[in-house]
């Protein structure tokens, strides 16, 4: 982690002298867009909407009209955030697929990338079972849930859905049920390994399995950014040496719970470099017909896909 110097404003400090004194902090210390997420650090320290910011700005002479704690607050904000912590648990949230999610150290922070895994599940999905039907059964397991992100999203907009969610810490699932709660969605939690709990409680059949799994190369860990190696779970990033070790583990249980005489579908996330391999390991497990690789708004190949009708 890096060490910073303390960061203190004067409290008579003007707005702009206070974002332009925020702004060098944090750009002398590497942070990218450093006025900008100077400005989203003192509005969320003094509770502002963007209308106000605006408007105090352009009040050349107006001062923090905040107590105390509030430019302390700030200033924490900014020391945090020169220590390269996320701007997402410094805020203790992130948008994904238009709904704000609650995050903490405890949990990976939802990439806009999973949600072309979600995109490309619900897409299948529609194709597979376009409608709800009396008798029909869905039931969807989510493996290494982390804040909930993927489980709750198509628990909400898949209501037909009996929705589970497993991970393997008890942090994560203190914060996807707490997010679950919050965004009113019907999901059932487990705690463990994998597919284990599920096959525990005796469910029943399971027809969808979705996962963002850990896919990061362990050797490639220690070169990411500093906010990802010091802050987010390293349970949620090391896929391994090749970064597929989760992936084959999950091929091979997914017999245990998939029934062959039933549509089923299985939804992974993957890095770059990785679809055709984990596509291969999916063809080769004999449970799907189709196999489908779907690429990320670059170009890269980003999610995977094995179903049978």
């Amino acid at each position: 982690m890096n060490k910073v110097s303390r960061f203190h404003l004067d409290p008579c400090t003007t707005v702009r002298e206070a974002i332009l004194q925020a702004s060098l902090f944090l750009d002398a210390h590497g942070v990218a867009d450093a006025r900008a997420q100077a400005e989203v650090l003192l509005m969320f320290a003094l509770q502002w909407d963007r209308a106000k910011l605006f408007a105090e700005l352009h009040t050349r002479w107006a001062q923090l009209s905040a107590s105390g704690p509030q430019i302390a607050e700030f200033e924490s904000f900014a020391l945090r955030r020169a220590q390269r912590e996320p701007l997402q648990y410094i805020l203790g949230g992130q948008e994904f697929y238009g709904r704000l999610f609650h995050v903490d150290k405890g949990v990976l922070i939802p990439r806009p990338e999973t949600e072309i895994l979600i995109e490309s599940c619900l897409k299948c999905m529609r194709e597979i079972w376009p409608t709800s039907e009396a008798g029909s059964e869905i039931r969807a397991v989510d493996i290494g849930t982390g804040s909930g992100a993927i489980a709750i999203t198509l628990a909400l907009e898949r209501p037909d859905v009996e929705m589970h969610a497993v991970d393997l810490s008890p942090q994560a699932l203190e914060v996807a049920r707490l997010n679950a709660r919050r965004l009113q969605a019907s999901v059932h939690f487990w705690q463990g390994d994998l597919l284990q709990p599920i096959r525990q409680a005796q469910i029943g059949p399971v027809q969808l399995v979705v996962s963002n799994p850990p896919y990061i190369p362990t050797g490639d860990i220690a070169g990411l950014q500093s906010e990802v190696t010091d802050f987010e779970p390293h349970l949620a990033l090391d896929g391994g040496v090749e970064g597929l070790d989760m992936y084959r583990t999950l091929v091979e249980v997914l017999p245990a719970v998939m029934r062959s005489d039933q549509p089923r579908l299985v939804a992974f996330e993957v890095g770059i470099h990785q679809a055709n391999q984990v596509a291969d390991l999916l063809a080769q497990s004999g449970l799907f017909t189709n196999v489908a690789v779907e690429p990320d708004l670059a170009g890269i190949d980003r999610v995977v896909l094995g179903y049978a009708k």
